[in-house]
């Protein structure tokens, strides 16, 4: 696997937002600096969600790394959501990677296969579910973090604060209009809602 160099500032920011028929749509961009993190193999997932459980996954062969933190719950324990309508470049968070067969429990990191730092990555998908069964709060941010120096990263779930625009087919891929490129302060987690 070739690494990019200088790769500063690179992150991915994830949005959530409720659409008008009943669903939640997530949708990330964005771009990783892969230097400190370990990789350990490769998964072919398919798209899911599990908020209690912090997972996260948009459908294709990924490489997995680990070496980050995780921000532990983003929501409710309402099960394992299959995500419809995936769209992009194959993602995943992951709070354990033996979730995805690797003999290992450390948090994972899954980027498109042959992934090269700093190459942009944009995805997407929609959960048959409403912010209120996931038990997400409206204004959160969540981080996945890794690295020191010029090579700290981080990937972000925002709840309900970005502006995105859903596909109109299934195989439309459109992306955020505006990459926040700004560092946010950590946010401590509240505990969610029940399902």
């Amino acid at each position: 696997m070739s690494w990019g160099t200088n790769v500063v500032n690179a992150e991915v920011v994830i949005c959530a937002t409720e659409n008008g028929s009943g669903g939640v749509y997530f949708q990330g961009t964005g771009s990783l600096d892969l230097t400190d993190l370990e990789y350990v193999g490769t998964n072919s997932p398919f798209g899911f969600v599990h908020p209690d459980s912090g997972l996260l996954g948009f459908g294709g062969e990924v490489d997995l790394y680990t070496g980050l933190t995780s921000p532990g719950s983003f929501g409710a324990n309402c099960g394992l959501l299959g995500m419809t309508q995936t769209q992009g470049d194959p993602f995943q968070l992951l709070n354990d990677v033996s979730f995805a067969g690797v003999n290992d429990t450390q948090v994972g990191l899954g980027v498109p296969k042959d992934y090269v730092s700093g190459e942009p990555i944009t995805f997407s998908g929609t959960v048959n579910a409403s912010f209120a069964t996931m038990g997400l709060s409206l204004a959160e941010s969540y981080y996945w973090r890794w690295g020191e120096g010029e090579h700290a990263d981080y990937v972000v779930l925002q709840i309900g604060t970005c502006a995105v625009s859903e596909p109109t087919s299934l195989f439309a891929v459109v992306p955020i209009a505006t990459v926040l490129l700004r560092r946010r302060t950590f946010k401590q987690r509240r505990s969610p809602p029940g399902c």
